[in-house]
This record gives structure tokens, sequence and C-alpha cells, in this order.
């Protein structure tokens, strides 16, 4: 009786384990790119960042960068996609609202205010990078 609960429990152990490493490695299909940009928003280029629900586009992270400016904070995401990111076309743009990023391959749209999914066949939110801000100067990184 014992070794068929230390068998279980050891089952369950293993069990959860692996979901959380699957946790953790949702975007194994992304390059890991080092990032680290420093933005200083009194610049004319980041004009938009001073407003909420204003974005810009800048390079680094695999396909580039999407900076979001929200009601508290800013947000940092990489422009390659985790759906189908083996595919050329697998980069995200702001639409036309400027509230979605929507993927060119497939048309999912993702929600630039958490970067979760809208709608459409994407399943994992797009990659997100830590942002700082101190004074008028905002760091991206991972």
């Amino acid at each position: 009786m014992k070794l068929k609960i230390i068998s279980c429990a050891l089952l369950l152990l293993s069990f959860f384990s692996c979901n959380k490493d699957q946790n953790q490695d949702i975007y194994t299909t992304i390059p890991n790119v080092e990032v680290d940009l420093y933005l200083n928003l009194n610049e004319p280029a980041n004009y938009n960042l001073t407003i909420v629900g204003g974005w810009r586009y800048m390079s680094g992270g695999s396909r580039g960068l999407i900076i979001y400016r929200g009601q508290d904070q800013f947000y940092a995401y990489d422009r390659h996609t985790p759906h189908n990111s083996d595919e050329s076309c697998a980069v995200v743009s702001v639409d036309s609202t400027n509230f979605f990023a929507v993927d060119a391959c497939t048309g999912s749209r993702f929600l630039l205010a958490n970067g979760t999914v809208v709608d459409g066949s994407a399943t994992i939110p797009l990659k997100q990078y830590r942002t700082s801000l101190v004074s008028d100067v905002l760091r991206v990184y991972n």
C-alpha cells in the first residue's frame, strides 16, 4: 500500500513539473535575442509614447519591436508572432485602430494593452519585454 501511495505521489509530481516547463517554454520558436534599449521620451521621434495609446516600431528583438503606452505603464512586444513563427510573414503590425497588433500570416489579433490573443488561430500571447521608466527615459530590456 505504501508503494502505491509513493508511486502516485511521484507520478503527480512529475505531471506538475512537466506543465511548469511547458509554460516557461512557450516562446521556443522565437529566437531569444538580447534587448536593451533606452528611449528619451523628450525626443520628437518618441512623441507618440507620451500619449496613452501611443505606440512606436523599433528595431531589436527577433523581427522588430512594438513599444506601446498604456494607461499606467509601457509595454514592449516582439513583432515576431508566436503562431506559425517559422513563416517569413509571421510579423505583427499595429492596425488602424491603434488597439491591436495583427499577424500578417493568419490575421490573428493581439490586444496591445496586454499582448493577449483577441481572435484568430493564435493561442499564445505576444512575447513581451520588460520596461522601466526613470525620469523621461524608457528602458526596454529582457
